[in-house]
């Protein structure tokens, strides 16, 4: 009878040990298909991120008349009447959430360094135009401490490589 105790606590013992195999194999089988949808998430955001900017960039220069204001806009503020002001600051505005939303994805990782490190460097493009740089000035206290702290950033390093995102918690800054 004690010789039955003990094969069958042995095998229940190996019962345990090719559990907890079979547990380590299934956890690795998960983190290796959560790595792929994250690859494909951030290939698909990047693709949707593009074809937004797309839309955007083809509705301002669509029309010939808001065009031209875009590009007055683009120079000299102080040239534009109130309604052209107006949705020259839309234009901006819907411009520069863009470029926000791109770099909080990039942040929480969903963007290529690649891509990331362009929208950076076409962010700083825009915001050395004269129009959206002096109203970067005039609105960007409505805009988080974090992405105020990667334009000023930009800002410095103008002609230089452009700094790194700095990763953070989903709805931190």
């Amino acid at each position: 009878m004690d010789r039955l105790n003990q094969w069958l606590a042995l095998v229940a013992n190996l019962g345990v040990v090719v559990g907890i195999a079979f547990l380590a194999y299934e956890i690795q089988m998960n983190t290796e298909s959560l790595d792929e949808n994250r690859k494909l998430t951030r290939a698909d955001m990047e693709r949707q991120m593009i074809q937004q900017y797309d839309e955007v960039s083809y509705q301002m220069f669509e029309n010939q008349e808001i065009a031209a204001i875009t590009m007055k806009g683009f120079q000299n503020l102080d040239g534009l009447e109130e309604a052209d002001y107006s949705l020259f600051f839309s234009r901006f505005t819907s411009r520069l959430n863009f470029f926000m939303s791109a770099f909080r994805l990039a942040q929480d990782g969903f963007l290529s360094e690649e891509y990331a490190e362009n929208n950076g460097r076409n962010l700083r493009a825009f915001l050395e135009l004269p129009g959206p740089g002096r109203l970067w000035t005039e609105v960007s206290s409505l805009y988080p401490a974090s992405f105020r702290e990667y334009v000023a950033a930009l800002q410095r390093n103008s002609g230089e490589d452009t700094p790194r995102y700095t990763p953070q918690k989903l709805g931190s800054g």
